[in-house]
């Protein structure tokens, strides 16, 4: 195992590795993954188009204006809305959440692990992210702690910006049979909230295999329909036998979303896996239905996110 520092873009960048993997973070975007390179393959997972430099990102800005790649943390919301209740009611969330353009302070708690932590800006929260490499999987610890007298709903999600190829396909439970749209290009699948069969999509005019990239030109996001029982999603590269693989609790994490891009917003080229605490993004909606999670007065919430690279 090795910690090692470094700079990136000009930002202090720090890395952890070992024969199988190689991560490389930016505290201070977020506590930004930029890369995951599986070393023994010399497959980078994460997406970066080339030239691309990072920048520090303002406060409440938009996702899509920065760098738009690597993996960063959203909550308390994905889409940009107004906070559902509480003191902080109509207070804006920002677009992907207020985490991903905060610094995070950082420390190497041993030869294996980072600990990355960070405060909440417009809610009084902190968030703690424990990242241990243990041969081929990453195993990510979370923290949140309210440190406010008033409940706190959120969504969390993690946000891996992985460089596609065709050859890639998405594997869900088999008990994953529907899908509800979140967002598609030019309504394409549907406007918001459209049911969709899971993996194969029954359009008016055409068949759509949901877990494969698609023809250029289009992108979406979706949920599985139902929260999942089983905690496991993935990807694997049909040409190479690869695979990126989550697996985690799913009584914390219900809701699994999949975002897809071919070349139709940004002209990039890229999915997420994101097992999500909440359903189809916006924290507004998912708290009227009781599908997000909440957070009580003082308390502290853990999950766990393991990430196998093969």
């Amino acid at each position: 195992m090795l910690i090692t520092h470094n700079e990136e873009s000009g930002f202090p960048g720090v890395v952890l590795e070992n024969d199988h993997l190689r991560l490389a973070f930016i505290p201070q975007l977020g506590s930004k993954m930029i890369s995951l390179m599986n070393k023994r393959t010399k497959r980078e997972w994460l997406d970066r188009p080339a030239g691309r430099e990072f920048r520090k990102p303002d406060y409440g800005s938009l996702w899509g204006d920065w760098d738009r790649c690597g993996w960063d943390e959203m909550f308390p919301s994905i889409d940009s809305c107004a906070y559902p209740e509480g003191p902080w009611a109509g207070i804006e969330v920002p677009d992907h959440g207020e985490l991903w353009p905060l610094p995070w302070e950082h420390e190497v708690v041993d030869d294996m692990t980072l600990l990355f932590s960070v405060h909440g800006v417009r809610w009084p929260y902190q968030l703690q992210k424990r990242v241990r490499l243990e041969n081929n999987r990453i195993r990510f610890f979370y923290k949140l702690i309210n440190l406010s007298p008033y409940p706190l709903p959120y969504i969390w999600a993690p946000h891996p910006i992985i460089a596609a190829k065709p050859t890639l396909k998405v594997k869900f439970p088999l008990s994953v049979e529907k899908a509800f749209v979140s967002i598609s290009s030019n309504d394409w699948l549907g406007n918001r909230g459209s049911e969709l069969s899971w993996p194969q999509a029954c359009l008016s005019d055409q068949e759509v295999k949901l877990d494969q990239m698609p023809d250029a030109g289009a992108y979406y996001k979706i949920y599985s329909a139902d929260p999942v029982t089983e905690g496991w999603c993935s990807i694997e590269d049909e040409a190479t036998g690869e695979s990126f693989t989550f697996t985690y609790n799913a009584e914390s994490l219900p809701y699994l979303g999949l975002w897809v891009n071919a070349r139709g917003w940004g002209g990039e080229y890229h999915l997420a896996l994101e097992p999500s605490s909440g359903h189809l993004d916006h924290l507004g909606e998912a708290r009227r239905q009781g599908k997000c999670s909440t957070i009580q007065p003082y308390a502290v919430q853990r999950w766990a996110l393991v990430c196998t690279i093969q």
